[in-house]
């Protein structure tokens, strides 16, 4: 779910990425690859150009492995400036 830009209600997207993880010491790593953002309904808003639908992103990020946990901040590159993504994310390995 992402905020509307223009105040009514949220925006909800599937976004299918393909990321590539490459581990710098054993606790640190460096996360590179790309999304596709698509909506998955409405906005409800007449001019939605600043909404993104059928695009491609690339993202970069940084994370950090603690014992079986892993946590991640990634963000998209080069994009538009009304297109404000962050993604976080949390893994446990078994």
């Amino acid at each position: 779910m992402n905020e509307n830009q223009y105040g009514g209600d949220p925006i909800s997207y599937f976004i299918p990425s393909v990321i590539f993880k490459a581990y710098w010491q054993k606790f640190m790593f460096v996360e590179l690859g790309g999304s596709y953002l698509s909506k998955t309904g409405d906005s409800g808003v007449m001019n939605d150009s600043l909404n993104p639908d059928g695009k491609v992103f690339m993202l970069a990020g940084l994370g950090a492995k603690i014992s079986r946990l892993e946590i991640s901040l990634r963000t998209y590159v080069k994009q538009p400036a009304s297109y404000g993504i962050i993604q976080v994310t949390a893994a446990l390995k078994f």
